[in-house]
């Protein structure tokens, strides 16, 4: 794929955008036939499968097509954490959203340098390069969501009578 890189990150950002816009578009569309933990664990299972595909496979227009798809795999993952938050966390109000708007930033904070860092200190020797080693590396905050999102599950299959 004899693209630039400025024009291959224009073009990975640009995709990743209008998926989880696409994403997003159609829950609000269709989602209400499904449950939000449901839709959440799938999302999270095709964003760890996008960032291993990202980070694993050496072919620029294959990781460039699953970095774009994980924007449809993130796009309910956001809203979806509000959603289940609110229905596990009774009487905490804008306290809540602000627990989370703040989570959120430090996330989308932290995530990404924590990818610079692994690049960044990345021994060269081995088979993969620095950034995929990074992308690796970013697989671990989608298997911790889906390891919460299992704990969540199981603190409601409890509950019930």
């Amino acid at each position: 794929m004899q693209l630039p890189k400025a024009l291959g990150n224009l073009i990975g950002l640009s995709l990743f955008a209008l998926l989880l816009g696409a994403g997003r578009l159609a829950y609000s569309t269709w989602g209400k036939r499904y449950e939000m933990w449901n839709v959440m664990f799938v999302g999270a299972l095709f964003t760890l499968l996008c960032y291993l595909v990202t980070a694993l496979v050496s072919h620029p227009m294959i990781s460039l097509i699953a970095c774009a798809a994980s924007g449809a795999g993130i796009a309910l993952l956001w809203p979806g954490s509000i959603v289940l938050a609110t229905r596990h966390v009774v009487n905490f109000g804008a306290g809540l959203f602000a627990l989370l708007g703040a989570s959120g930033s430090l996330g989308s904070a932290v995530a990404p340098w924590l990818v610079g860092v692994l690049a960044n200190n990345a021994p060269t020797h081995v088979i993969l390069s620095p950034l995929r080693i990074g992308m690796l590396g970013a697989s671990f905050f989608p298997l911790l969501l889906i390891f919460l999102l299992i704990l969540i599950k199981k603190m409601d299959q409890e509950q019930r009578p």
